[in-house]
């Protein structure tokens, strides 16, 4: 979605968070995104995650700061992860967008799971009470599910991976 209405602008969004994660999965150094394991603080039990950073979008720098930080230290993912990690349906990897933006008065908090908007983890978020920004401001970041083997250990990756 193209916050300001520029294409460019959504490419730029898309790059920072999926894209990132991306790469990652690729190249798997975390030179592109974070890798967090199922028992590690921002962890979803069962799976290993490769997360993007926080990108933010408003009209003022201050508060896309603010609800960047904000929206990490909620720590998302593990704690609305009942809601969604049954419908991780891919053997290999599933993709879980965060959004959270609006106007005060007007806020929205929205997990897309593989596409797909999920309601439950959508309610789960809203239901976190995040703080509300003073004027327009938009953040989201993205994340890849990946299953972890029943013995634990490493998932397993695509074969074809980055030679950067």
């Amino acid at each position: 979605m193209a916050y300001s209405g520029n294409p460019g602008h959504a490419a730029d969004a898309w790059t920072q968070t999926a894209g990132a994660c991306l790469l990652e999965l690729l190249d798997r150094r975390g030179r592109f995104a974070e890798h967090v394991g199922p028992g590690q603080t921002r962890g979803v039990s069962g799976w290993h995650t490769i997360t993007s950073g926080a990108v933010a979008f408003g009209l003022d720098a201050d508060e896309n700061r603010r609800l960047q930080f904000t929206l990490l230290e909620a720590n998302v993912l593990p704690s609305i992860a009942a809601t969604f990690s049954a419908d991780l349906e891919s053997p290999f990897f599933n993709g879980v967008k965060v959004f959270y933006g609006g106007q005060p008065g007007a806020m929205q908090a929205e997990i897309r799971v593989n596409g797909e908007r999920h309601d439950a983890a959508s309610a789960a978020m809203a239901a976190l009470n995040l703080p509300e920004p003073t004027t327009f401001t938009a953040v989201r970041y993205y994340a890849l599910l990946l299953p972890v083997p029943a013995g634990g250990g490493e998932p397993d990756y695509p074969a074809t991976s980055l030679e950067l």
